[in-house]
C-alpha cells in the first residue's frame, strides 16, 4: 500500500495531519503482520505517484473513491503519467 502525504491538503492543521498520521502508523501496523509493505511518500500525489509505480515496476494501480475535485485532479494526472502499468 502506498500513501503521499501532500504538503498541503485543503487548509488542513497540524491537529488533523497528526490525527491522520496516528491512523496511517495503525494501518502500516496491520500491514506489517499480514506480510503487506506500506510506503508512506511525501510531495504532491501528481509527481511522487509515477515515480514510485515507475520504480518498483507496479503492475497495477487501485484508488480508494474521493468525491472531492483535487483528489480527482490528482487521479487523473497520475494516470496520465503512468499510463498502462509495467
Amino acid at each position: 500500500m502506498v500513501f503521499c502525504l501532500a504538503p498541503a491538503f485543503l487548509g488542513a492543521t497540524l491537529r488533523q495531519y497528526g490525527f491522520m498520521l496516528k491512523g496511517l502508523q495503525e494501518v502500516a501496523g496491520d500491514l506489517a503482520d499480514l506480510n503487506l509493505p506500506f510506503f508512506l511518500l511525501a510531495g504532491e500525489p501528481s509527481r511522487e505517484l509515477p515515480g514510485f509505480v515507475a520504480h518498483y515496476r507496479v503492475g497495477a494501480v487501485v484508488s480508494d473513491f474521493s468525491p472531492l475535485r483535487l483528489v480527482r485532479d490528482w487521479k487523473t494526472a497520475v494516470a496520465e503519467r503512468i499510463g498502462d502499468c509495467w
